[in-house]
């Protein structure tokens, strides 16, 4: 019963660890750009 319950969740967090390194590198990317812009 309680697996059933995480069974999305742990598949969020798949999706999460999947998109979180591309979503830092483009926060990343947007820092320096605004850096250098100044």
């Amino acid at each position: 019963m309680v697996s059933v319950l995480l069974e999305p969740f742990k598949f969020l967090i798949f999706l999460f660890e999947k998109n979180f390194p591309s979503f830092l590198e483009g926060k990343f990317i947007k820092i320096r750009r605004d850096i250098l812009n100044v």
